[in-house]
């Protein structure tokens, strides 16, 4: 990502801030969840934004769709896309596995409390807060989870992070990205394959998949510098806007929704979009985004994803009891320093994580395909040089 300078460490920066958005997600949803469901609240859109994880899901995808193909599409080396395709399970799989090992180690020795803030808050069954950790905890869960359960077989129900139930997309979708640069590099229709991918997809609202076709798109464009978009500040900063929009903020404001119902579900995806377009065609975007703290948060993203959750449900909630039930506080005050504790907790965790498990998970990724999937040169020279013989 850093060897274009500030237009792809700025992209970094999304995904930090967007880590960032998807823990304050979660925290409306256990502590605040009137926030996120009651559809008559008119929350005005540049605060809605800050908790609307759907949107940060969205511009993750796009981001991996794009970061995935822009090796392959600036080099046409199909060594690196191998490379690549070989490596993705083990990127993922050991951020993954030590946040299941933390929370099972969390969840034996007792210290999960979402369950009990729950009930204190006199929450249903059904909600979000009180779905979590209602299984006994098993170490063979815990592995099957690790190594097969979180990439092709997630279950919401057995899960040890929640937060886990985009790796099955994030996996699938990376290697449909590879799948497609490789069969599709050069070709001269290539532009109506998208066209035909993005219409399919769409049919099947398989909108998970169109972040990722979408950005491939992107990447090519970018690569080519073929595109001409509007003001790119205001770009993002409209996409930004509209994904915190809300058809009772619209009603409010303007007296009508606008935006027919069916196309709500589109928003969030269409303003990722144009948030990534609107960075990546900014230098002063880049510039604002690549300084040293947002930089940080990008090297901390995957980590502040993985383990946020497992700080709320635990410490964060045994944080809000302490402070209502057994101090005697209002709702609100113990909202207030749970998710204090949770975010500074999470992110000096994931401070740790961005130079421990993240480096390593890398490396194990090359030491994998060096050691088992790199391809001999004499056999790439053999399948060149080698001539069919006469029946």
């Amino acid at each position: 990502m850093r060897e274009n300078g500030q237009k792809l460490e700025s992209l970094d920066a999304v995904r930090g801030i967007g880590a960032f958005v998807v823990m304050w997600h979660h925290l409306v949803l256990g502590f605040q969840p009137n926030w996120k469901f009651d559809l008559s609240l008119a929350t005005p859109p540049w605060i809605r934004v800050w908790y609307h994880g759907d949107f940060a899901v969205h511009v993750f995808f796009v981001l991996s769709g794009f970061v995935l193909s822009y090796s392959f599409v600036k080099s046409g080396n199909m060594d690196v896309l191998r490379a690549a395709a070989v490596k993705r399970y083990w990127r993922l799989f050991l951020p993954v596995a030590v946040s299941i090992l933390i929370s099972y180690l969390l969840f034996i020795a007792g210290t999960y409390a979402n369950r009990d803030a729950a009930r204190f808050m006199h929450q249903e069954d059904s909600s979000w807060l009180n779905r979590w950790f209602a299984f006994p905890p098993s170490w063979m869960g815990a592995i099957a989870e690790a190594f097969y359960g979180a990439f092709f077989h997630y279950e919401v129900s057995q899960t040890y992070n929640s937060s886990l139930w985009t790796m099955q997309t994030e996996f699938l979708g990376s290697f449909f990205i590879f799948a497609f640069q490789g069969l599709t590099r050069g070709l001269r229709y290539r532009p109506l394959i998208f066209l035909l991918l993005f219409a399919v997809f769409l049919r099947q609202e398989q909108l998970w998949m169109v972040d990722f076709l979408a950005g491939a798109a992107i990447c090519d464009l970018f690569h080519s510098q073929s595109l001409w978009i509007p003001p790119p500040i205001g770009l993002a900063a409209f996409g930004v806007l509209l994904a915190g929009t809300s058809p009772a903020w619209f009603i409010a404001t303007i007296g009508d929704p606008l935006i027919p119902d069916w196309m709500w579900n589109y928003i969030p995806m269409v303003s990722a979009l144009w948030v990534i377009l609107g960075v990546l065609w900014s230098p002063f975007l880049q510039r604002q985004l690549s300084t040293g703290p947002l930089r940080l948060l990008g090297r901390m993203s995957f980590p502040l994803y993985l383990i946020h959750l497992l700080v709320e449900c635990s410490l964060g909630c045994r944080v809000y009891l302490w402070v209502v039930r057994d101090a005697g506080f209002s709702h609100n005050s113990g909202f207030i320093t749970a998710s204090l504790t949770t975010i500074a907790v999470s992110l000096g965790l994931a401070w740790i994580g961005s130079f421990t498990v993240e480096p390593q998970s890398i490396a194990l990724g090359r030491w994998v395909y060096a050691r088992w999937f790199q391809p001999l040169k004499s056999a790439d020279n053999d399948l060149c040089l080698t001539k069919p013989t006469a029946n």
